[in-house]
């Protein structure tokens, strides 16, 4: 009989048939008795099946060619569900499952105890579990005799936990046997027969869902049925739904409650709702409120360009991929729908210069909402931009061919083919594509990169390899060995830096292991060094800024004067052309006011191909402030002129300056200094 832990082991090495003992424990959070006692259990399953056992030692674990395949077999069968034990983890989840699906029936402890295989002690401990955590939501557990147990809460936070829970568990890919055990012995609806009417509606009714989005959607709706003919006039009163009926996102909602015979306007207020959170936006169909979105999406990636220092050259196609994210992002922060992004801590550390300006760029349309953006919904936009300014050169081999695979959406899509185009620049890459469409196929490709595991891509007998859309340097250092070792040069060995660590260690005192261990991985991945990352960490702000680039107390008459004194120093010193100030200053009159990021502050830019030639800062004040065209109501004092000679390196100097412009501090010194080392120093201390 299998459990949670033997499961999460097949899952692992269905991925990766040779796997390092201490990753495996690492990423499982097991201990070395626990992974052994795992894989002896898994041994007896195997001999049962009469299947080659499971080898390893105090270092490797190995999985037969043969065993793999059967493992493949039974994972995409049933069979899997019978004698499956579940975790203390998972039970907790299926008790809540029965309590939310069946609210309108009466459970007693024995149903419980009978559907989940368990004794009274058990049960009484899971579901303590299970009222602790649903405590902190404003919701508790109420059993009678009368009427058995149920849930008691605000209906809204009750179906959001579910909402999260499904979400959290899809995302990563993790305990879908759980919902294929509840469905199946509760006879919810087929999730196939759903699928197929869904699809149809989506069509109808021109909706996109991606595919984990759809995934999602299925289960959480199926769970959803038997409550939907509640009323919750709360959220119905709460937003004006005059506009939504007349989208097709409401046509849709309607014939879905249609199906399942659900007549409640609540109900399809609600699922209308949802289906505008989750769904892909389109900028090319004029919706209701088509104008209102394209108008933020262009707002933030006006002020985008303005805090970055970044001047898009496709600004429409930018547009345009910015529109399909940001449109279910709205109506999630307006409707207060859950958002998980398992990739926020990732994105934050690997991308957090850009991280920064993204959330200094989002601010202003913080207003719009009763609550501060979701650190999850800032790292996705993270991700979009990060996509948008990474550029590499195209490369045209005929090598091999590679298929991503990536159902969670857009941006994630985006990065990952960056990710993969700069790692393996010699592989031709095909998609991103999502997994329901790799049967449709042809199969002229030689290997699959997927964002999540799935069973059905082991199944089709072509090297798969599961990557993260945002892979740190060992990440990118295990995957580049994994590939290059089964598809490349059966000699090809990338040297082993914990191996490089040992012997610098016997003849060297090492100062930061950690820091050396990072940088190797960086230099033994990396053999292009034009092949370069935008999470890549620039130039700090000091060292962009050349002390006789600060001007302080200038006295100008208009803006014109103001833009060519602050650049006069910077052009002098040869980091940027005249042609520079003369394209800023024609920018201006063309566009208006573009570089005004803040109160009383500018940040004047041109692109790279308009005269830059350094990478650097000049920083200027006025005597008295200067109004520029079309902006008389906010006149400009502090002049940030910013020269970049590409997409990426003055990211890192950029993020320290709009931290230091969130400081009162920082303007203080800008006003009392009179001499432009103290500005320099100050800066150099606080970035």
């Amino acid at each position: 009989m299998l459990d949670e832990r033997s499961r999460m082991l097949i899952e692992k090495l269905v991925e990766r048939s040779t796997v390092e003992t201490s990753v495996i424990m690492s990423d499982k959070q097991i201990t070395r008795r626990q992974l052994e006692y795992s894989i002896e259990k898994l041994n007896l399953f195997l001999e049962e099946n009469k299947q080659p056992i499971i080898t390893y030692d105090d270092s490797m674990i190995s999985l037969d060619k043969k065993s793999r395949e059967f493992f493949i077999t039974i994972m995409l069968s049933n069979e899997f569900t019978e004698d499956y034990i579940f975790s203390s983890e998972e039970r907790k989840k299926y008790i809540f499952f029965m309590l939310f699906y069946y609210s309108d029936n009466y459970l007693s402890q024995q149903h419980f105890l009978s559907e989940l295989k368990i004794g009274k002690t058990t049960f009484s401990s899971d579901l303590r579990k299970l009222e602790a955590e649903l405590f902190t939501e404003g919701i508790t557990i109420r059993y009678t005799r009368k009427d058995g147990y149920s849930l008691i809460g605000d209906e809204m936070n009750i179906r959001y936990h579910l909402m999260r829970m499904i979400i959290i568990d899809f995302s990563t890919n993790t305990n879908r046997i759980l919902y294929d055990h509840f469905f199946l012995e509760n006879q919810v609806r087929l999730l196939d027969k759903f699928e197929h009417f869904l699809d149809e509606q989506m069509e109808k009714y021109n909706i996109r869902l991606v595919e984990n989005r759809k995934a999602e959607f299925m289960a959480t709706f199926l769970l959803l049925v038997p409550r939907l003919d509640r009323e919750i006039e709360e959220f119905y009163e709460k937003y004006n739904f005059s506009m939504f009926l007349e989208m097709d996102e409401y046509f849709f909602a309607t014939a879905l409650l249609d199906e399942f015979s659900v007549n409640n306007k609540y109900a399809a207020h609600y699922i209308c709702a949802w289906i505008l959170g989750i769904s892909v936006g389109n900028p090319e169909k004029e919706t209701k409120d088509h104008s209102i979105i394209l108008e933020l999406v262009e707002r933030i990636t006006h002020r985008f360009e303005i805090l970055s220092g970044i001047r898009f050259k496709n600004r429409e196609i930018v547009i345009q991929r910015l529109f399909n994210h940001f449109r279910p992002t709205y109506y999630r922060l307006f409707f207060k729908l859950p958002i998980v992004n398992p990739l926020s801590v990732k994105i934050k550390m690997e991308y957090k210069d850009l991280y920064e300006i993204v959330n200094e760029t989002l601010k202003p349309i913080t207003a719009l909402f009763e609550y501060t953006i979701p650190e999850e919904e800032i790292a996705f936009l993270t991700i979009h931009f990060a996509a948008m300014i990474s550029e590499y050169d195209e490369v045209s081999v005929k090598q091999k061919v590679a298929l991503i695979v990536c159902p969670n959406g857009i941006g994630s899509s985006s990065i990952v083919y960056t990710e993969l185009k700069a790692t393996f620049p010699e592989f031709i890459f095909i998609g991103p594509v999502e997994t329901n469409a790799v049967a449709n196929m042809a199969s002229s490709y030689d290997v699959i990169f997927t964002t999540v595991p799935n069973v059905r891509l082991f199944a089709l007998k072509r090297p798969v390899y599961v990557v993260s859309p945002i892979m740190n340097t060992e990440e990118k250092y295990d995957l580049i060995r994994d590939v290059y070792t089964e598809v490349g040069s059966l000699t090809f060995r990338l040297p082993s830096v914990p191996g490089i660590l040992s012997i610098v260690e016997k003849h060297a005192e090492i100062q930061d292991s950690f820091a050396l261990e990072k940088e190797l991985y960086s230099y033994l991945i990396e053999s292009d060094a034009s092949v370069r990352q935008v999470t890549e960490e620039g130039p700090s702000l000091w060292e962009t800024i050349d002390v006789d680039c600060i001007q302080l107390k200038l006295h100008v008459q208009n803006w014109e004067e103001a833009i060519y004194m602050a650049a006069a120093p910077m052009v002098n010193k040869g980091i940027i052309l005249r042609e520079y100030v003369d394209k800023i200053i024609q920018t201006v009159k063309r566009e208006g006011a573009y570089m005004l990021i803040t109160k009383h502050v500018a940040l004047p830019h041109a692109r790279p191909s308009d005269g830059a030639l350094k990478l650097g800062l000049g920083i200027t004040t006025l005597k008295k402030p200067i109004s520029f065209e079309g902006a008389e109501t906010n006149p400009v004092k502090y002049i940030f002129t910013l020269s970049a000679i590409d997409n990426t390196k003055h990211i890192n100097a950029i993020s320290k300056l709009v931290q230091l412009i969130d400081k009162k501090e920082f303007f203080s010194v800008l006003d009392k200094s009179t001499d432009s080392r103290q500005i320099l120093d100050y800066i150099k201390a606080h970035s």
